[in-house]
């Protein structure tokens, strides 16, 4: 299963843009997993300027959402020109965040 993560990870489509790819164990890190609202496993979240925009169950078979969930945040929110996270996405994240108390 782990192998069809590592091929988003590692496309070369993905290399040049601001991406920060994590994979976290549970088994050590329980009380921080329960905080960032991960109950499902494996479960993939999506930050941008460091707030949280997209969270969601992704086993093996949902990983045609994922696939597409990750072109919509970069057409959404990356610059083409730059290849940088647009300043307006990063205020917009936040603002959405503040709204929820987080």
């Amino acid at each position: 299963r782990l192998t069809k993560y590592l091929s988003v990870v590692k496309d070369e489509k993905y290399k040049d843009l601001p991406f920060v790819w994590a994979r976290l164990s549970i088994q050590h890190n329980k009380e921080f997993v329960k905080s960032i609202g991960v109950i499902p496993l494996p479960t993939i979240q999506f930050y941008i300027g460091g707030a949280l925009t997209d969270t969601f169950p992704c086993g093996p078979s949902k990983f045609p959402i994922l696939k597409k969930k990750l072109a919509q945040l970069v057409n959404a929110n990356v610059d083409p020109d730059t290849s940088q996270v647009k300043q307006s996405a990063i205020d917009q994240a936040t603002a959405q965040q503040q709204l929820q108390g987080k």
